[in-house]
């Protein structure tokens, strides 16, 4: 590589179109999957999450991000912003691309840039399961209940395992979407 680690873009890769054209819908696709993984809500909740993932990949190709391999990702992911809903078919398919992709890319570019790629892929998961409260307050007794020891739960976790608790995260993420989120994480090796 001619370029400074710190400045290479997707384009300095010499890269299968195949390939470069899987990497470039790899955000939307992530933020869609994300989406889909939990159906409670309905269309309410779908069209928050789906502004919710054009505002993450939309802010994400403008801003400056971590690193501007992630930047050009996401600049030309937002540059194909008419064909995204033909990245939407073979959801299925999301964790295992995201393991073969950031495997290729591994032999590509260095660490550092690779690890920004992977948080930021994994912001957009998150951010599109953050968009829509999944806990109801006015939920039965049973349910309820449920949500309090759920809570709970988290809150213990977060102790033993030092992280920051967050009622909002448990609120708004259902478990279908922290299993997915768990999925991906495995699929990033993050």
């Amino acid at each position: 590589m001619n370029k400074a680690l710190d400045s290479i873009r997707i384009e300095d890769l010499t890269l299968d179109e195949d390939l470069l054209r899987k990497i470039i819908r790899l955000p939307y696709r992530i933020g869609y999957w994300m989406s889909q993984s939990d159906q409670t809500g309905g269309d309410e909740s779908d069209e928050l999450e789906q502004k919710a993932l054009e505002s993450v990949i939309l802010s994400y190709g403008e801003d400056v991000l971590k690193s501007e391999f992630t930047q050009s990702i996401m600049e030309k992911t937002v540059a194909l912003y008419e064909e995204w809903d033909k990245w939407e078919s073979n959801l299925e398919d999301v964790p295992k691309e995201c393991e073969s992709i950031m495997y290729l890319l591994s032999m590509e570019v260095d660490a550092k840039q690779l690890n920004d790629l992977k948080e930021s892929l994994f912001e957009v998961a998150e951010t599109v399961a953050m968009a829509y409260r999944e806990i109801e307050e006015d939920e039965d007794f049973l349910n309820n209940i449920y949500t309090k020891i759920r809570i709970w739960q988290k809150k213990w976790d977060a102790f033993v395992r030092k992280y920051e608790f967050s009622l909002e995260h448990v609120l708004n993420i259902s478990p279908s979407e922290e299993e997915a989120l768990r999925t991906l994480k495995g699929a990033l090796r993050i």
